[in-house]
Order: structure tokens, then sequence, then C-alpha cells
């Protein structure tokens, strides 16, 4: 799950419809909860690594709204399409976009540098 940097706009990221369905059926038959899931155009979500505030600046003042926060607050560009993807890596060119991170030394790594960045 991503939380919008921007607001609080919640993000749940699956592979497929059948995924959603399967979270829908779960929280309600095990919470009680009833959730309905709205479709979000996207391509994919990158994790970002950067050194500091300053590499990020272009995506935070003209892509904020692409800006999410996953569980351990590491930012996540959710790029709405290859063409926004690689615009975004071409206008931000010493920032790293990860498309998967792990929980080992990388996730440490991503820990460090974004430390503080929106606490």
């Amino acid at each position: 799950m991503f939380t919008q940097s921007q607001g609080n706009k919640k993000v749940v990221g699956v592979v497929g419809e059948l995924q959603l369905d399967v979270l829908k059926y779960r929280l309600l038959n095990e919470y009680g909860a009833r959730v309905e899931f709205k479709p979000m155009p996207a391509f994919k979500a990158f994790w970002l690594q950067y050194n500091d505030a300053d590499e990020i600046a272009e995506l935070l003042r003209f892509r904020s709204h692409s800006l999410y926060q996953d569980k351990d607050n590491n930012l996540v560009f959710i790029a709405g399409s290859e063409f926004a993807l690689k615009m975004a890596g071409d206008n931000n060119p010493q920032v790293t976009f990860l498309s998967a991170i792990e929980h080992n030394a990388q996730t440490l790594l991503l820990d460090e540098t974004n430390k503080g960045m929106f606490e």
C-alpha cells in the first residue's frame, strides 16, 4: 500500500484484478470491512534513490501528484505511463528509479537516503 505524499490518498498495488477481489473478500469476511476499489491508471511503481532533496526538487515541484510513501516511508514514484517515466527520468538524471526493493542492504540504503525528508 502506498500513501500519496500530498494528501492522504491510499493506493493498493496489485498485479491483476484477482488480487483486488481476494483482498476485498478477505477484508469483508475476516474484518467485516466493506471496501470499493477504483482503478487508477498507472504504468508501474518505482522507488526513488537519491542523495539529497535538491536531486528530487523537480519531482517535488512538477510531479508531486505521482509521489507516494510506502509502508517504510520510502519515496515512490507511480508513473502513469512509460512516457511519464521517461520524462521523469530525463528530467531527474541524478535519481535512480528502482522497480523493486528487497528487505536487505538496499532497503537500509533507501532508509538512510530518505531519512528526515518527509517527517
